[in-house]
C-alpha cells in the first residue's frame, strides 16, 4: 500500500492509478513505475505497524525517511468493566440467537411458522 499527500491531505493507495499528472503526466502504466518514480510524484510505501487490536487503535499517518507510518495509540473506553462485559454477554446471546434461527430456519424437512419467537 502506498500514500501520497494530496493538498494537505494524506489518501491512501490499496491500488495505483494507472495515469497521474503530478511532476509529470503519465497517460497509462503509472502503477508499474519504478519505484525512484513513484516517490518522485509523492507515492510512499506504508509501514504496517505491529500493534494489539485489543488495546490499541491506529492513528495518524505521518511521513518519515520516504515512508508513511502510522501512530499507535491506546483504546481508552468510556464504559466500565462490568458494563464492557454485559455488552459483551448481550452481544454473544444475539450471536448464538441469530445462528439458532438461521440453523432452524434453514433446515430441510422442518415446517417454517412466519412467527417464530425464542426464549432464553
Amino acid at each position: 500500500m502506498r500514500a501520497n499527500n494530496i493538498n494537505g491531505e494524506i489518501k491512501l493507495f490499496n491500488k495505483l492509478p494507472s495515469t497521474w499528472n503530478g511532476i509529470n503526466h503519465y497517460m497509462g502504466g503509472f502503477a508499474s513505475s519504478p519505484v525512484e518514480v513513484l516517490e518522485e510524484e509523492g507515492f510512499y510505501e506504508v509501514v504496517d505497524p505491529q500493534y494489539d487490536s485489543a488495546i490499541e487503535e491506529l492513528g495518524e499517518l505521518y511521513l518519515e525517511d520516504n515512508k508513511y507510518y502510522y501512530t499507535v495509540n491506546a483504546k481508552t473506553w468510556t464504559e466500565t468493566l462490568a458494563e464492557l462485559k454485559e455488552n459483551k454477554i448481550n452481544d454473544l446471546l444475539l450471536d448464538r440467537q441469530y445462528i439458532y434461527r438461521s440453523k432452524f430456519l434453514w433446515s430441510p424437512g422442518i415446517q417454517h411458522n412466519s412467527h417464530c419467537y425464542l426464549h432464553y
